[in-house]
């Protein structure tokens, strides 16, 4: 992986590249926008301007006199009158329009002309300047706006209707040269053009700062994270400021603690593991050799037999326990589901521990209480609890089982009255190879794993294991499992 694929495939590389091209588009968006914006003004404040010189002259027209011979005369009396006075420099407007003072026509004379195409006045033939808003304006009485070109101009004509009695009798057109408006819109486009790759040129180099500022605290704690080793699982990553990059710290240090502990509890399972089969396979091996140092006796060589079965039936047993343990781990423990009578599970069980009575208390519905489950890991359950409780309860002690069924569940609670547990063990006495008993070589009691496989199994049924103790009165180990 070389450096510069690195960089160009970097976070900073890419937040840096959206905003750029965020920025484009909104520059282009804008553009777009304003340019439309600004034409539609600009016609909109032509139009106005034509409209109120066309009404005036609409105006005019409307108050010169209706017959056509009339006004004729009207307009011979007013040239008379106009060469009657003293002349005076003006600007004489071409025929085809004004010119502005950088020459450039803007402006070309009105043409005010009856329906059938005289000038309204003076009732000389002459042409509209575009023939059908002309005849739009006569037939419809509106004041009709068209964009067209004119001798190769882009023009802007203005057609209002000229009234006399209620009726149309002539149109007058208004003619605005565009050339100028265009220029303008064109001015602001390139000025726009010009701008954008500076404001482009930039936003990357704002963006990429800004960027590598805000990616700083990721780089802090990828640093952090490349010193966290197998070894070292005890350290933790920096929590900088309360942001995001605070938050995904404060998960990652909440993670490795899981991790800890898991990592932790895998080593004193293997430890714990590795301790219980040493003493079996020592017993094996001491029994085996001793049989084979010398010859025997029938009856010593069946005593040493049968320390060798007890042996093999302990490991047997403890790897079993394993076994159960990893398919619990590994969400393999549950097969076989069925609908099973808790009747039948809490009897089986009390049935295994013959050395005493176990009373059963089952609630009056009892033949209506199933669960979901396999039969033989429930019976296994309830007959590792009852074990425990029968181990630590004295013969005059009482050991029951008692089933109370809840709304949607049913909690199972076995109890006895025997020597309980101290607090300080309770939260403990769940874990794996945890024994309220430190001896290793005490025979009254099992490897520890009786109660965390009580867990594994009831979780696997979707129910939970709680246990209360009191020194000197007793424990209560409840077992809480939906119904089916």
């Amino acid at each position: 992986m070389t450096p510069s694929w690195r960089t160009h495939r970097s976070v900073r590389f890419w937040l840096t590249a959206w905003n750029v091209s965020i920025v484009a588009v909104v520059i282009l968006t804008l553009g777009i926008a304003s340019h439309y914006v600004l034409q539609g003004d600009l016609i909109r404040s032509l139009d106005r301007q034509m409209l109120d010189r066309g009404m005036g002259i609409v105006r005019a027209l409307e108050q010169a006199p209706a017959d056509e011979e009339k006004r004729k005369a009207e307009w011979q009396r007013r040239e008379a009158e106009e060469r009657a006075r003293p002349t005076r420099p003006f600007r004489q407007p071409g025929r085809d329009g004004e010119r502005n003072r950088s020459g450039s026509a803007t402006l070309h004379r009105p043409r005010a002309l009856t329906l059938a195409y005289l000038d309204y006045m003076r009732l000389t033939p002459e042409a509209p300047y575009d023939e059908a808003s002309f005849r739009r304006a006569a037939e419809t009485g509106e004041i009709v706006r068209v964009t067209t070109t004119l001798e190769g101009d882009p023009v802007r004509i203005l057609s209002l209707p000229v009234r006399h009695d209620g009726r149309v009798d002539g149109v007058v057109q208004i003619v605005r040269i565009l050339s100028d408006y265009q220029d303008a819109l064109r001015a602001s486009s390139r000025t726009l053009l010009m701008l954008t790759p500076f404001a482009l040129l930039l936003s990357g180099f704002v963006g990429a700062f800004l960027t590598g500022r805000a990616l700083h605290p990721v780089r802090t704690l990828r640093h952090a994270a490349d010193q966290i080793q197998e070894e070292s699982l005890s350290q933790r990553l920096p929590v900088i400021g309360g942001d995001e990059f605070a938050g995904l710290a404060e998960t990652f240090n909440a993670m490795l603690d899981r991790l800890e502990r898991a990592f932790r509890q895998q080593a004193r399972f293997t430890a714990d593991a590795s301790h219980e089969l040493r003493t079996p396979l020592t017993v094996l091996r001491g029994n085996i050799s001793l049989a084979l140092a010398r010859s025997r006796t029938a009856e010593e060589y069946r005593e040493t037999l049968e320390r060798v079965h007890q042996a093999t039936e302990r490991m047997s047993g403890l790897v079993e326990d394993l076994l159960l343990l990893a398919r619990a781990d590994a969400s393999q423990l549950l097969t076989d589901v069925e609908e099973v009578p808790l009747s039948e599970i809490l009897t089986a069980a009390a049935e295994a521990i013959h050395d005493r009575a176990i009373a059963v208390e089952l609630p009056s519905d009892e033949a209506n209480l199933c669960v979901n489950g396999n039969h033989r890991l429930l019976v296994t359950l309830f007959t590792n609890l009852l074990t425990n409780a029968h181990r630590h309860t004295p013969p005059e002690g009482t050991v029951g089982i008692r089933a109370i069924r809840r709304r949607d569940s049913v909690a199972i609670t076995v109890h006895d009255t025997g020597e309980g547990i101290p607090p300080e063990h309770l939260p403990h006495i769940l874990d794996r190879f945890y024994r309220v008993d430190d001896s290793r070589s005490s025979k009254s009691g099992g490897a520890g794993l009786g109660l965390a496989i009580c867990q594994s199994i009831a979780r696997a049924h979707g129910g939970t294991l709680e246990i209360q103790s009191t020194p000197g009165k007793g424990t209560a180990a409840t077992v809480t499992i939906p119904l089916a």
